[in-house]
């Protein structure tokens, strides 16, 4: 089966990507603390929210980093996330006091996509361990100063794994 969403396609920037995937990091570590610091860092919140808008905020996060918690393959025919998320959608709607950064529109759009593929071929992917093999970097202790390395020492270069490229297809093995 193959699917182009032509739509898609757009890319982002560095700066927005490294700092949404610290606060999926932060998810799948169920940090609400550094949910809640990179989140302020990304501009999903101002710093001027409600104890309670903080709150709902790390719930729908951290919902959104279950499959990201464990080493056991995430049962995306059986989760209600996305009952959960749509469950809050109200009352985080109603408490923003800004939008969300532009990209994350897209973005979101990619990762609902792909989720609600995987949720309708009852895919089980080991998804914490496809995200601690693809994005090492990130996950790696964060060193002051120089540029970040990669794995075997070379420095980060800022784009997808190796064979990740446009137009490449792709295979990933979730088990």
């Amino acid at each position: 089966m193959t699917l182009l969403d032509f739509g898609a396609c757009q890319s982002f920037e560095r700066e927005f990507t490294d700092l949404y995937i610290e606060v999926i990091r932060a998810a799948a570590e169920r940090d609400e603390e550094k949910i809640l610091s990179k989140s302020r860092e990304l501009k999903f919140l101002t710093g001027f929210e409600s104890p309670s808008m903080e709150s709902l905020h790390v719930r729908a996060v951290l919902l959104l980093g279950e499959p990201f918690w464990g080493p056991q393959p995430f049962d995306f025919g059986a989760q209600g996330t996305a009952r959960g998320v749509r469950g809050l959608l109200p009352q985080l709607l109603g408490g923003r006091l800004c939008p969300p950064p532009a990209p994350s529109y897209a973005l979101h759009r990619k990762l609902g996509g792909v989720f609600l593929a995987c949720a309708h071929l009852g895919g089980r992917v080991r998804c914490r361990r496809l995200f601690l093999r693809l994005y090492p970097p990130l996950l790696g202790p964060q060193k002051p100063g120089g540029p970040q390395k990669a794995a075997g020492g070379a420095p980060r270069s800022g784009r997808a794994p190796p064979g990740w490229g446009r137009g490449e297809p792709r295979t990933i093995k979730g088990g």
